[in-house]
């Protein structure tokens, strides 16, 4: 007995699975975890060293080359890219996809200990990181209030950073605009000399009578007792009464000669929320974690932290991702909501009846809860990619379902009992619909091979594509025939179904007179659907191509740069003004700004982050961006480039043998770029014209004053820079103990004239008679990539140009800018890298899926001319597809490109069904002329029912409703589009070119036959 009897004559079996499966999936989808995206995990390591002092020129060649001549050496690396601050020097080691990122960070750990010895004494040691996509803050808070700058920083340092990490899978915590608290130890140099000390003294005083150090133990009795020296000062005032000196039995102490502080470390950035100073905190999860429940779980801490919060301290949490997430997958739940009514009411008006419809439509939810089950336990989240599955899966599901009615009812008006006929029917189409299933699950099988960035994004949409349709399939042979045998009847439908019934019969015999016309004028036919086609490949080049669309969290940023040099502050008032002028747009909830917290922390740059008011209350975030823009403009200081919060459009890269060669080949593409009106935000990420005093050292000199050179330069950096020299401890936490010169002691050249050093003699040596100082321009950062210098120009597009035009128009102004053999050259990096990348992958991922396609139908039909025949309904979606993206002004994103790849596995569906019943007419012994006409209608309605279902599950996703709909927007119209122009062109080009081929192949094998008379085809 076939599981499809068996399933007819097992009700309860089949009543209780289908239950189970219901409540089973209502209750895991309750429990999956919910993201953004899917986890993809990019194997990057960044590798962070700091060496005070150091330029960027320094950095570059002392510490980047050093580090990039072990690393270099690692298998595995795609590319290395470094960027050398002053004082900072950022390698960040990028390996191909599906390296272990743990493997990876353990490989340069190895690599960076390898490279210490070779690094200078004065580099700190370098910091690995390991990088992740998901890593953008999942909650950010601004700490205001009016309490002290002291209250505030010891509350966030001390209570409330610690409670938010005891989260599980909280990941790192960063904060801008808090200083740590430093007991400052402020120095007037000229006072120092008067007393014959440099600051070295003050730093040896304090490293040698402001300790705490074990003393051996004694062993009393049976008791071990551990001696300590404890020489530390416990309190401010009394470390002024540490003795730095003593000269002629009287002792000068450290009160004496400095102004000691308990203050902060000197500001590296600042932050602002509105129009207050503030701290700000960015909380990431860990990857993999569950962006909702961790947020959940966030605000419970944080809901118990304000109980207990001083009342002149507040935090507010100005940025929480989960909120997106959680609209985004609510709105693509109202999605599939809308997508299961539609298809419910197409039932109906194709079935005429309540029940015919209900045994179509209980399969929906029977499906795609019994999904979530196995989605679960194969990793699978509730996220942008597996809902958009679920939305196109709301159409398919009915699929196989419907071919099965429909043939049942057929066969029950033919005279054949329910049970009979449920078992027949659903035996006769059980080849098509196997079929139509497998070329469906066979197109997603080459993109868990591709690799790249897509392999990562995509899984989860094609796992659960997968799983839906192979569902539908069982429930098709099993659920479906139990319930055609105990619902259905040969009864006629009335009042509206029989309305409905009579236009479908009128409509049957509109196609069956067109079809004949068409048949009889076969080429012209062939023609007109060439025709199309060439339409549809010319449309596709002039709609223009993107990565990823851009998603409307309410949230978009402006990245600010003042000029080289300007001071953090400076940089802070300009924000703030800014701030001002953008939050008087009434779509502007609010704003909030960091200041030097970039990579490099540099002081002249910020970024500004504007929150807007509720979706529904607003423009797209798109039409706000230009409503500010202008805004701005009158800020002639500060030059403001905006974009989304993942980043700019398109990013390209120069590089070169040297920074030199690079920067007039930028300003030359970027002039005439900006000229073409179509690429907006654009900036070069490095200047040459940053500010900086060089002091030469007079040699002869220093030599005959026996200087240290190592010693005048700790000096120098002592008094302008500041230098650590111990640490205070209080109420268990540690403080970093810093000298420096007064401020108004340092901010000139002037002040050179007041520092001292001492010789190896021990005599004090004026220091500026040693050296002479230059002023230079310097620059503000040097980046190699893959070991060339480099430059990276990035921009926006307007909305009527795309990120792959972009890129081909830059690389044709590179081509015309680059000298012949200078050794410059240009390339796409970051997101345009992948998308260059992975739409080779996806093309070729199309073309293998054509070739199962075509391999599935080949053993399905026993032919090798029938696939061909079916086939030819995959150039007939190219009109429509291409045509619509080309309407509504979406791009070729790759989310439509995976729309294409899954039309490819839909469409063929209609051919198979017609073909499969031309073949059955044709076998008894009926013309095949006649046995297209007559066949083809008959599978009008079926072949309706499967493409209408699908099409109109996309129409709510394609509409873009609902908040997060941009992710799901293009690929829905690249399936709706593809999918009508293939069906209804299907409906005659099919029937003609399966004619046309059979023609072919009888006249073939009559010429076989006249040349070889035995040969037996």
């Amino acid at each position: 007995m076939s599981l499809t009897d068996k399933s007819i004559h097992r009700p309860v079996t089949v009543i209780i699975c289908a239950l189970a499966l219901m409540l089973g999936g209502l209750f895991v989808y309750t429990q999956m975890p919910v993201q953004k995206r899917p986890n993809t995990e990019f194997p990057r390591i960044t590798v962070i060293t700091t060496m005070a002092g150091a330029n960027a020129t320094v950095m570059d060649s002392d510490v980047g080359d050093v580090l990039e001549n072990k690393l270099n050496g690692i298998s595995g690396v795609q590319s290395l890219t470094t960027s050398s601050y002053p004082g900072r020097c950022v390698t960040t080691v990028e390996f191909a996809m599906g390296k272990d990122v743990n493997d990876a960070a353990s490989d340069v750990r190895d690599k960076i200990t390898s490279a210490m010895g070779d690094l200078p004494d004065e580099a700190d040691t370098p910091i690995v990181q390991k990088l992740d996509s998901n890593e953008n803050a999942i909650i950010q808070l601004a700490v205001t209030g009016s309490a002290s700058e002291k209250e505030k920083t010891f509350y966030v340092d001390k209570i409330l950073i610690p409670r938010i990490q005891s989260v599980n899978e909280v990941g790192s915590i960063e904060t801008a605009g808090m200083r740590d608290r430093e007991i400052r130890i402020w120095v007037d140099p000229a006072a120092l000399h008067a007393y014959g000390m440099v600051m070295n003294d003050i730093a040896e005083a304090i490293n040698q009578k402001h300790v705490e150090l074990p003393a051996g133990s004694i062993l009393k009795q049976r008791t071990d007792i551990d001696i300590r020296v404890n020489a530390e000062y416990a309190t401010i005032e009394e470390l002024k009464t540490l003795p730095v000196q003593v000269r002629d039995g009287a002792v000068i102490r450290l009160g004496d000669i400095a102004r000691v502080e308990d203050g902060f470390s000197e500001a590296e950035d600042l932050s602002q929320f509105n129009d207050r100073q503030t701290i700000i905190l960015s909380i990431r999860k860990q990857t993999g974690a569950n962006e909702v429940k961790l947020s959940d779980e966030i605000h419970k801490v944080l809901a118990d932290v304000k109980k207990t919060k001083p009342d002149n301290i507040d935090f507010t949490v100005i940025y929480n991702q989960a909120d997106f997430v959680r609209s985004s997958i609510n709105g693509a739940v109202r999605d599939v909501l809308g997508a299961v009514l539609l298809c419910s009411i197409l039932m109906y008006l194709f079935l005429q009846t309540a029940r015919a419809t209900f045994v179509t439509v209980i399969s929906i939810p029977v499906c795609l809860l019994g999904s979530f089950i196995i989605m679960q336990r194969m990793g699978v989240s509730l996220n942008s990619m597996s809902m958009m599955a679920i939305a196109l899966s709301v159409g398919m599901v009915v699929d196989a379902t419907t071919v099965v009615l429909e043939n049942t009812v057929k066969h029950m008006r033919r005279g054949m009992s329910a049970m009979e006929a449920a078992s027949t029917g659903a035996r006769e189409v059980s080849f098509s619909v196997i079929g139509g299933v497998m070329t469906t699950i066979v197109v997603f099988s080459p993109i868990a091979f591709m690799g790249g960035v897509v392999v990562q994004l995509f899984t989860a949409f094609g796992i659960t594509i997968i799983l839906t349709v192979s569902l539908s399939l069982l429930l098709s042979l099993t659920l479906t025939p139990f319930l055609n045998s105990r619902i259905l009847t040969t009864k006629k439908p009335s009042g509206f179904g029989a309305y409905c019934n009579s236009v479908l019969e009128q409509l049957e015999e509109v196609y069956r007179n067109a079809l004949a016309k068409a048949v009889q004028r076969r080429f012209l036919t062939v023609g007109l659907a060439i025709a199309l086609f060439a339409s549809g490949i010319f449309l596709s080049g002039r709609i223009g191509s993107s990565f990823l669309p851009n998603e409307d969290e309410g949230l978009f940023k402006i990245d600010c740069e003042l000029p080289l040099g300007s001071s953090l502050q400076e940089t802070y008032r300009s924000l703030d003004d800014m701030g001002q002028v953008i939050r008087e747009n009434k779509n502007v909830a609010f704003t909030y700004a960091t200041i030097g917290s970039g990579a490099g922390r540099e002081k002249n740059k910020g970024t500004i982050f504007v929150k807007l008011i509720p979706h529904a209350q607003r423009p797209p975030l798109s039409e706000v961006m230009d409503q500010i823009r202008p805004l701005t403009r009158p800020f002639k200081d500060v030059t403001a480039s905006y974009c989304i919060t993942i980043g700019k459009d398109f990013r390209m890269t120069l590089v070169g043998p040297t920074t030199e060669s690079l920067l007039p080949v930028a300003d030359k593409i970027m002039q005439e770029a900006a000229g073409l009106g179509k690429i907006t935000d654009m900036e070069s990420d490095v200047r040459i014209q940053k500010p900086e005093y060089n002091i030469v050292i007079n040699r002869g000199l220093a030599d005959i004053m026996n200087a240290d050179i190592r010693a005048l330069s700790n000096e120098l950096h002592a008094i302008f820079g500041g230098q650590k020299v111990g640490v205070f401890k209080e109420d268990g936490y540690r403080y970093d103990i810093r000298i420096m010169a007064d401020k108004e002691k340092r901010n000139s050249l002037d002040a050179m004239e007041t520092v001292y050093m001492k010789n190896e003699a021990g005599n004090l040596v004026q220091a500026n008679n040693l050296f002479t100082i230059k002023k230079a321009d310097a620059p503000n950062f040097l980046k190699r990539y893959n070991r060339q210098r480099s430059l990276t120009i990035s921009a926006n597009v307007t909305k009527d140009y795309s990120s792959g035009e972009a890129i081909r128009y830059m690389r044709g102004l590179a081509n015309k800018y680059i000298e012949p053999d200078s050794g410059v050259r240009i390339m796409p990096t970051g997101a345009s890298k992948y998308m260059m990348e992975d739409f080779q992958r996806l093309k070729v991922a199309m073309i293998v899926a054509i070739c199962l396609v075509y391999v599935v139908m080949a053993i399905q039909f026993e032919s090798f001319i029938h696939p061909l025949t079916v086939m030819v309904t995959l150039p007939l979606l190219t009109p429509g597809a291409f045509g619509l993206l080309y309407l509504t002004g979406c791009k070729l994103e790759m989310m439509s490109y995976i729309g294409l790849i899954f039309l490819v596995g839909i469409v063929v569906n209609n051919g198979i069904i017609l073909v499969d019943f031309i073949n059955q007419e044709r076998k008894k012994n009926t013309n095949k002329v006649q046995a297209v006409i007559a066949a083809s209608p008959m599978r009008l309605r079926a072949i309706l029912i499967t493409a209408l279902s699908t099409l109109i599950a996309a129409v709510p996703a394609a509409l873009a409703l609902t908040v997060g709909s941009e992710m799901r927007q293009s690929m829905s119209i690249c399936v709706f589009g593809g999918l009508f122009t293939s069906t209804l062109l299907t409906l005659f080009i099919i029937p003609v070119v399966y004619l046309i081929f059979d023609d072919a192949k009888d006249f073939v094998l009559k010429k076989l036959r006249k040349q070889m008379p035995g040969l037996n085809l």
